[in-house]
């Protein structure tokens, strides 16, 4: 930024600082909804895949130093949760349960690096031309990603723990199936894409 406190852009470039001066195609309303949405999904697609780990591998509950509640982890498993890089060994077994694949898991890095700057850089993101704009495709491959884990999970997980609930279910129903997460931020992008013409 100059002294003025403004964003030092280029002055020749500024055809997204025109399209929000001007109010054309919805396009500040659609970059800040998709800001929102792309956070959103990252947190979700993260905590599901630590929270399914968790539940899998925790033997009940115990009370912690601050008094709350968490799951109690084998010490075998514990490093799937406490270690610097979790994220690394949680994507690594889910990828030896054959949820994931090497693409994926190089695609989490990708969103997780993408969503820092969503997080710390999206007046950058709004006003120079030279930055990328959200991309809903990163949005729709979590979703994609998120769908995976929870057709996974309730079929070996929920289905193979409690089958009666699920008997009416053939497994070619229970795998096409999205949980309520997923339907409501695909419908959030949905409803975007109806009200701009940018993405």
């Amino acid at each position: 930024m100059d002294s003025s406190g403004l964003p030092n852009f280029p002055l020749h470039s500024l055809k997204k600082a025109s399209r929000i001066l001007l109010q054309k195609d919805g396009f500040l309303e659609s970059q800040f909804q998709l800001a929102g949405i792309y956070l959103l999904t990252w947190e979700v697609l993260k905590g599901a895949i630590r929270n399914r780990l968790e539940t899998f591998f925790a033997n009940g509950w115990k009370i912690n130093k601050c008094g709350e509640m968490i799951p109690d982890i084998p010490s075998e498993h514990i490093n799937l949760f406490t270690s610097r890089d979790a994220l690394k060994n949680q994507l690594n077994q889910w990828k030896e349960w054959g949820v994931v694949t090497e693409d994926d898991v190089v695609a989490v890095y990708v969103w997780r690096n993408y969503r820092n700057v969503v997080a710390h850089e999206l007046e950058k993101i709004v006003l120079d031309d030279n930055a990328m704009i959200i991309p809903v495709e990163h949005i729709e491959s979590m979703l994609s990603l998120l769908r995976k884990i929870d057709n996974w999970w309730l079929l070996n997980f929920e289905a193979a723990t409690d089958p009666d609930e699920y008997r009416d279910f053939s497994p070619d129903e229970m795998a096409q199936g999205s949980s309520l997460r997923v339907c409501m931020l695909q419908h959030m992008i949905d409803q975007v894409r109806q009200s701009a013409k940018t993405v």
